[in-house]
C-alpha cells in the first residue's frame, strides 16, 4: 500500500485573475473593502510559519564518566554514569540537580505513586545479587533520604525493602534455598516498620495490601502489610514435582514446581483460594477500547471485546499493537529500525501498519517508520532516517503528518510530553515538539 505522507509547505495560493468587476455603482464600496482584505492580509501571507520542531536546550556531557544510562521518569530527564546522576527539567532542559553516583551505573528509576515528591534510584549490577543499591531520593533536591543494599519495591505510602545476599561463586557451598526475608519500611522516612520473613517464600500483594509467607509444603500465612498483624492462615498445593517458587500480585498466589524439567504452575485467587484457569502463560492489557491477549501458545496477538471477551480479530505474526488518542499502530520488535551509530543503544521498534482498531482493517503501511512512545504510553512520535537529518511525525486523522526533522545519528534518543531528547557523542539536546 503506498504510504501518504503529509509535507508540511507554505499556505496561501495564488489568487485568481479572471473574476468579473462587480457593477459601477458598487465599485467604491468593493474597491475600498478589498483593500483593505489585502493590506489585512499582507503580513500573515509573508511571515515564514512557526516551526513545530524547536531545540530548547543543548547540555555538554563527557563521555568519560563510561556508559549512560538516560531516562524519563515524571517531570525530569535523569542522566547517570559511573561517576554521577543528573537530573534536567523536561519543559526547558534546565538542570535540576546533581548528586554522586552510589553504583556502577544507574539502571532504573521511579516515582512511587503513594507519595509524592520521592524518587526511586536503582544503581549497580541489576542482575547480580547484593550489588544494586536502592537510594529513595527527594526529587526536587536530590538530596538523599535513606538507602538500602538491595532491591527495594514502592507499596502505596509503604516500602519493601529485600536485604542484599551475597551468593558464593560457582556451586560450591551454595545454600539449597535461602529463606527470603523483607523489612517493611516507611518509604518517605526509611522507618522499619516490621519485617516479614518467608519459610521459605514471602512476598507482598500492592492490590490487596497484603504480605504472605508460604513454606514448600503450601502452608501460607497472610499478614496486614501496615503492621505485620496475622489475618489468616491455611494451605494450598503446589504442582506436581519440586517447588520451585511462590509469588502474590494482582490478588493472586502462583505456585510453581520443576516437574522433569517441565516448569508447572498452578495460580489461585488469594481472597476464595479457588484455582484460576486458563493458560498459564496468558496475559492480557489494555489497547484503546479493547483487550489485548497473549497466550501460552504462541499465537499472534488477539484482540479483545472488552466485555464478552470474543475475539474480534488477530495480529499479524510477531506483531504487538499501541493504540493511542490519534491512532492505533502495529509494532514489530524482532526486526528494530536504526536511529543512529550506535546500534547498541540506537534503535527502536519498528512501526508496521496504521489500522482501525475495531476490525483490524489496514489504513495505510508504515514502511521506514520506527516508533518512540511517550512514558505512559498516552503518545508515539514516529522517526526515521533521511539523508543528513532525523525525521519526526504523527499519525493524525489517519495520515502521517511530519513535523520536521532534527540532528543525525543520535547515540539514543527518549521521548516524553511532547520533548525529545537524543544523546550524541558529547551533548545532551532536548527539542520541543509542537503539534
Amino acid at each position: 500500500m503506498t504510504q501518504e505522507v503529509i509535507e508540511l509547505g507554505e499556505a496561501g495560493a495564488e489568487p485568481s485573475t479572471g473574476r468579473d468587476l462587480p457593477p459601477p455603482g458598487r465599485w467604491a464600496r468593493w474597491f475600498a473593502a478589498a483593500v483593505a482584505v489585502v493590506l489585512a492580509a499582507l503580513p500573515t501571507a509573508s511571515a515564514p510559519q512557526r516551526p513545530l520542531v524547536t531545540q530548547a536546550r543543548a547540555v555538554a556531557i563527557d563521555p568519560a564518566g563510561g556508559p549512560m544510562t538516560i531516562m524519563q521518569v515524571g517531570e525530569l530527564l535523569l542522566v547517570g554514569d559511573a561517576r554521577e546522576i543528573s537530573a534536567y527539567e523536561l519543559a526547558d532542559g534546565s538542570r535540576r540537580w546533581r548528586r554522586p553516583a552510589a553504583g556502577p551505573g544507574l539502571h532504573l528509576a521511579e516515582v512511587p505513586a503513594g507519595v509524592p515528591g520521592v524518587l526511586l534510584l536503582y544503581e549497580g549490577d541489576y542482575f547480580g545479587e547484593g550489588r544494586t543499591m536502592t537510594t529513595v531520593t527527594d526529587v526536587a533536591t536530590g538530596s538523599t533520604l535513606w538507602s538500602s543494599r538491595g532491591m527495594v519495591h514502592a507499596i502505596g505510602e509503604l516500602a519493601l525493602a529485600y536485604p542484599a545476599r551475597e551468593e558464593p561463586d560457582g556451586d560450591a557451598d551454595r545454600p539449597a534455598l535461602s529463606p527470603t526475608e523483607a523489612r517493611i519500611r516507611e518509604l518517605r522516612t526509611g522507618r522499619i516498620r516490621w519485617t516479614l520473613r518467608g519459610t521459605p517464600y514471602a512476598g507482598a500483594d500492592a492490590t490487596t495490601g497484603e504480605a504472605w509467607s508460604i513454606s514448600q509444603q503450601g502452608r501460607f500465612t497472610v499478614y496486614g502489610l501496615p503492621d505485620g498483624r496475622v489475618l489468616r492462615t491455611g494451605t494450598v498445593a503446589f504442582p506436581p514435582g519440586t517447588p520451585e517458587n511462590a509469588q502474590v500480585y494482582d490478588g493472586m498466589l502462583l505456585v510453581s514446581a520443576e516437574d522433569g524439567g517441565v516448569r508447572r504452575e498452578i495460580r489461585y485467587d488469594n481472597r476464595t483460594l479457588r484455582e484460576i484457569g486458563g493458560p498459564e502463560d496468558t496475559l492480557r492489557y489494555p489497547c484503546g477500547p479493547y483487550l489485548c491477549e497473549i497466550d501460552g501458545e504462541r499465537r499472534p496477538v488477539a484482540v479483545l471485546d472488552p466485555d464478552t471477551r470474543a475475539v474480534r480479530y488477530r495480529l499479524g505474526a510477531l506483531e504487538q499493537l499501541v493504540v493511542t488518542g490519534t491512532g492505533a499502530v502495529t509494532l514489530r520488535y524482532d526486526e528494530p529500525t536504526e536511529l543512529g551509530v550506535d546500534q547498541q543503544v540506537a534503535h527502536v521498534p519498528t512501526a508496521g501498519r496504521l489500522i482501525d482498531p475495531a476490525d483490524g482493517r489496514t489504513l495505510r503501511d508504515l514502511d521506514g517508520w520506527g516508533v518512540l512512545m511517550d512514558s505512559d504510553g498516552s503518545e508515539l512520535l514516529l522517526v526515521r532516517r533521511v539523508p543528513g537529518a532525523l525525521q519526526l511525525a504523527r499519525v493524525e486523522d489517519g495520515q502521517v503528518r511530519v513535523l520536521g526533522a532534527v540532528r543525525s545519528d543520535p547515540a539514543g534518543c527518549w521521548f516524553a510530553r511532547q520533548r525529545l531528547a537524543c544523546r550524541y557523542d558529547d551533548q545532551l539536546v532536548i527539542w520541543r515538539i509542537t503539534w
